[in-house]
Order: C-alpha cells, then structure tokens, then sequence
C-alpha cells in the first residue's frame, strides 16, 4: 500500500515557468507528449479560464524535482460532450484556473504514474484522492474524460478499419477479449474495478488523440462508498460472466491471442456499465 502524500500541486509550479514543469513533461512524455498529445498543457497557463486541480507526489532528496504520479482534473459546470471545448472554449463567468467553484462536474483528464517508480503503485490512490478533493466540494460531482487508448491499434490488428468507429468501438468494448475475460482497452481494467461506470462514449472527441479513433470514455463516479463498492462487485461479476462464456467456448478466435465473444453471450449482463446507446450499436 503506498504510503507517500498525495499533495496538491501548484498549477504555477507546473505551467512554463514553473519549477516542476520539467518533471512534469518527464512524467507525461512516455505516455502522452511522445504521442503528440500536448494541447491540455495549456490549461496549466494563467490565461486558462478552466478551474484546473493536480494532485500528485513529488520525491524528495532528489537532484532534481521529480513526480512520480499525478492525476490532473478540470471543473465544468455540466458533464463536458467533446474534450476538446475545455481547449477550443473558454469557461463562462469569472473563474479562473485557481477557481475552486461549488457544485458542477470535476472530470479528471490524466492519471499518470512514472515508468521508473511504477512499484510505489500509485493508479488507484491517486484516483481515490481525487474523489476525496471532489467529496469536499459542496455539491459537485466526479467524471473522467478518458482517451480509449488502444482503440486505433487493435482495429488495426484485427482488420476493422472498414467498420465504422462506433461499431467497432461497441465490439471492442463490449465483446473483445483475452483468455480470462478480461477486456483490452486499459481503461476498462482501470475505473470500472475502482467503482465508476461508463456515462457516455464520446465521438470525435480528441483530434489529436490517434491511439483512440479521437473517442473519449466518460466515466462517472458515484462519491458515496458504498455505491462504489457495489459497482466494483458488479465489476467482478460482469469478468466471471465472460470468463465463464470463454470457458464455454462462446466465442470466435481473433489473432494474438484475442478472442471475440458471440453476440449472445454478452447479453444484458454489462448494463451496468454501458450507456444504452451503445448496446443499440449493430454488434
């Protein structure tokens, strides 16, 4: 269990000229800004009118500053459609970056942990610490905005790129899958075992986000424990229903290992967890 603080960080201290701004380009470099993904950066600036919060853990005795994770969320007043109106749009009012409004929406746009300090484990107690920071916020609500890295890559593999994206989407979400049930796309092994569910699925969302076909996942996240654990259980079920219908062999081999789950198989078993426009998807 890691034990390092999960501090706030100055959004000053990571914008251009900050002191943590290097480090913070480090941690990011691998699995963002090697991807040419470097448009959000701009929310760190002082012109961003978007309420902005990171939470991460800096190292001490270092001969330099270093992160080793952060999670970095941005305050809207309703559930954002298209990540990139938080880049292409200005926030309406008076706020500002260092703005910590009451009630609307934080949704939390990258969590990130270091590739040399991967052992400390830091995924899920940065996402906590993040529902906490929303939790004592009078009236706001917690989502994620969350690239479907992967997307563009198995296409690809599995020779999909004729379909259109959302179809293929609702059979990589919903039917693709390894010996153990388990979906592909990293982000479904991520908020769904940590309590959330999937609001919506968001088209045409990143325009510089190729590793996902520009699709965003909209995660929401109740703030009370006890749904949260109950999703987590509905979690667990929905892997051991899949695993049981790979077990019984409903499914059709694919490549590299992946196999595709009949249609029938899936049943209304992930209800729980997709939006119902995406269930209506020609599978």
């Amino acid at each position: 269990m890691n034990s390092l603080p999960i501090l706030p960080l100055s959004p000053a201290d990571l914008a251009k000229a900050g002191r943590l701004h290097a480090a913070f380009c480090d941690l990011h470099h691998a699995d963002w800004l090697q991807a040419g993904i470097v448009r959000w950066l701009a929310l760190l600036e002082p012109q961003s009118s978007w309420p902005l919060v990171v939470l991460g853990v800096e190292l001490a005795d270092q001969l330099q500053p270093t992160l080793a994770g952060t999670i970095v969320g941005v305050w809207a007043p309703t559930p954002v459609d298209r990540f990139d109106d938080l880049l292409e749009t200005t926030c309406q009012g008076t706020l500002g970056r260092d703005s910590r409004p009451t009630g609307g929406f934080w949704h939390f746009i990258a969590v990130t942990t270091h590739p040399q300090h991967r052992e400390l484990r830091l995924g899920r107690p940065l996402l906590d610490a993040a529902l906490a920071f929303v939790a004592n916020l009078e009236g706001s609500g917690a989502r994620t905005l969350s690239p479907a890295v992967r997307a563009h890559d198995l296409a690809v593999a599995l020779g999909w790129l004729d379909l259109p994206v959302p179809q293929r989407m609702a059979r990589l979400l919903r039917r693709v899958t390894d010996t153990q049930g388990r979906p592909m796309l990293p982000i479904l092994q991520l908020h769904p075992a940590s309590g959330a569910v999937v609001e919506a699925v968001l088209w045409q969302s990143r325009r510089d986000e190729i590793r996902s076909d520009g699709v965003t996942l909209r995660f929401a996240y109740p703030l009370e424990a006890d749904l949260r654990a109950r999703n987590k259980q509905c979690y667990q079920e929905w892997l051991h229903i899949r695993q049981q219908a790979v077990q019984a062999g409903r499914t059709t081999p694919l490549r590299d290992g992946l196999l595709l789950l009949d249609a029938d198989a899936v049943g209304d078993a992930d209800q729980w967890l997709f939006p119902a426009d995406l269930q209506t998807l020609d599978l």
